[in-house]
């Protein structure tokens, strides 16, 4: 969960004015990819007795359409009812009669796709006449995801209501737990509490000696900078460089960074986004190849490749045969640390580290 809106615009809607068809849960999936159903996505409301606000989640094709048009830009919002959400998508949990009219839908533009997941209100998992106490105090919240990896996810989340009116809302960082930064918006629009940075693609190229990185924004709010990590293993990521970012923008903007000398073999790199208040977005991974001249290894296969089809023997650091190879140019290889390949026909010796 990345922000809440909990006071909703109270303007009539179908012959009633109820601030619960107007409160949006907003949030993105980050690393993992998520199967939507009453299971596996679960926002709790834990100041009103364990309110549970998504155990009944529904198709509202209509609506999504309605969405579209009411914001302009078409394509923009798309039905979660029985969707898998890939990694880094974004997602609203809303009324399944959501007031379209209170709110300006066209400040997400440029930040899509964006899945909405319709909560039931019948029976009564989201209340219509406002969900969350909108008088002062600390209020709590509780999502448990399950990803399709099987993970759980069970995060904490605590605001302090402004107690400000109409248009109050709380915004958090991924880590949730630590009391939201709250604030207010004026005439029912979005933009405080929009979406986060929206990224077209990112993606890495070996241009011998260097890889080079590319990523390209559709749209950023308050986006201060972008951060590069990486990675020979997939698993531990270091930094490797900050990119200044664009701040506020509706236009595509194309970035590049060069990592100078990377290690041979597949290298990862994740991206992610930090804005101006300090809150980080995850923005993607992206993997490359690098070639080049001598031995090594490859996480995805678990081999060692070799310059050319040879006789070998590899050994570790401290001299103690591993494996003797003939007549191959690649073997299956989980010996992990520093490793002495000797290569028989050229009578040649190479040290690598397999991670």
């Amino acid at each position: 969960m990345t922000s809440l809106i909990y006071d909703g615009c109270n303007v009539t809607c179908s012959g009633s004015s109820t601030e619960g068809r107007s409160e949006i849960i907003f949030g993105n999936t980050g690393d993992y990819s998520v199967a939507v159903n009453p299971t596996n996505v679960r926002f709790i409301y834990n100041t009103n007795g364990n309110q549970p606000l998504t155990s009944g989640i529904v198709n509202n094709a209509a609506t999504t359409a309605n969405l579209n048009t009411e914001a302009g830009c078409p394509g923009l919002f798309l039905d979660g009812f029985g969707q898998t959400l890939s990694p880094n998508t974004s997602f609203l949990v809303v009324s399944e009669n959501l007031c379209i009219s209170s709110l300006i839908w066209s400040d997400l533009c440029g930040s899509g796709p964006i899945y909405v997941l319709y909560a039931s209100s019948s029976p009564t998992t989201w209340n219509d006449g406002g969900n969350f106490g909108n008088t002062a105090g600390t209020r709590n919240l509780q999502t448990i995801i399950t990803a399709t990896d099987g993970s759980v996810h069970d995060i904490s989340y605590s605001y302090t209501s402004v107690n400000g009116g109409d248009g109050s809302y709380a915004t958090w960082t991924s880590a949730g737990g630590t009391p939201a930064t709250s604030g207010i918006f004026s005439n029912c629009r979005l933009t405080p509490v929009a979406l986060p940075t929206g990224i077209t693609f990112f993606k890495a190229t070996f241009y011998e000696p260097n890889n080079q990185l590319f990523w390209q924004s559709h749209s950023e709010q308050n986006n201060d900078f972008y951060t590069l990590q990486h990675s020979t293993d997939g698993l531990n990521y270091y930094e490797i460089g900050i990119t200044q970012g664009a701040g506020n923008s509706s236009s595509l903007i194309n970035y590049s960074f060069s990592h100078n000398r990377p290690p041979r073999g597949i290298n990862y790199y994740k991206l992610t986004s930090t804005d101006y208040d300090g809150t980080t977005y995850y923005k993607g991974i992206t993997a490359v190849m690098v070639e080049g001249e001598g031995t090594y290894f490859d996480p995805l296969t678990s081999q060692l490749k070799f310059n050319e089809t040879s006789d070998y023997s590899i050994y570790t650091a401290e001299g103690k045969l591993i494996l003797s190879i003939v007549d191959q140019d690649s073997v299956n290889f989980d010996y992990h640390g520093m490793i002495i390949i000797q290569d028989h026909r050229k009578l040649s010796v190479e040290r690598i580290f397999v991670p």
